[in-house]
């Protein structure tokens, strides 16, 4: 097990609903050895430690190189910009202060963007929730946009459209509401305390996921799996996560 010195949870401010104070009390009450600690988002954050005068010059750098991570060749127009995961990365790091570069240290940071990347049998970008490493991110609108969505759900808003009743699928949504997430839906910090689990049994013990369905450290690909991992009755971690946490706990501790 990787040595632990504090985990550091970055604030998504326009994520609806995402409130990163709960994620952090979440991952306190899991490993109350470990100082964890919210943060505003991860610019802001990083920026305050610098002079006014600094910031000027680091912001068009910033500016100039994050417009050369975004990616234009992806399936969907309508999010927003999306970024190269690794490369995002290669971006974000080097503002991050030299003492809390190491392992010991773990950065996630949730943004609203979207963020993709290529596998190696894959050609095309793929969009994702989570990329690993430092800082470790995390997309809340991958939540909504990098997961199938249901075949019932397609199928019957396409119909909407192709009849010009648009204003019939916030009442489709409504009705499907439990199988799939949305924008607006309150349980938004509920996902993110789920993914920010995974986020720390993956960088402190190499977990890459879980076979269980029922456990929070499944990586969902699709909002039905999603959704059974993080609300359904019992959700929690397997017997083997859950133990392996246990034991992450008392290291921690000793």
């Amino acid at each position: 097990m990787q040595p632990i010195s504090e985990i550091h949870i970055y604030d998504a401010p326009e994520t609806i609903g995402l409130d990163i104070d709960q994620v952090a009390a979440y991952l306190t009450e899991l490993l109350p050895s470990v100082t964890i600690t919210p943060h505003t988002d991860y610019f802001t954050h990083q920026l305050a430690r610098f002079t006014p005068e600094q910031i000027d010059q680091v912001s068009d750098q910033l500016v100039a190189r994050l417009a050369e991570r975004e990616i234009s060749d992806t399936d969907d127009s309508d999010i927003g910009t999306v970024y190269d995961a690794p490369r995002l990365q290669e971006v974000m790091r080097p503002l991050l202060p030299e003492d809390q570069r190491g392992p010991d240290h773990l950065h996630i940071v949730f943004l609203t963007h979207c963020i993709a990347r290529q596998s190696t049998d894959e050609a095309e970008y793929r969009l994702r929730i989570q990329q690993q490493g430092v800082p470790l991110l995390i997309s809340t609108t991958g939540f909504v946009e990098a997961l199938e969505l249901p075949r019932e759900y397609i199928f019957r808003r396409a119909q909407l459209e192709a009849l010009g009743a648009e204003d019939q699928i916030e009442e489709l949504e409504d009705d499907l509401a439990a199988r799939i997430l949305t924008y607006v839906d309150p349980r938004v910090t509920e996902v993110a305390k789920g993914y920010a689990l995974q986020a720390v049994l993956g960088h402190f013990l190499g977990e890459a996921g879980c076979e269980s369905p029922d456990c929070r450290m499944f990586k969902a690909r699709t909002h039905e799996e999603l959704t059974r991992a993080q609300f359904s009755a019992g959700t929690g971690l397997c017997e083997r996560h859950a133990r392996l946490l246990d034991e992450f706990t008392e290291d921690a501790e000793s």
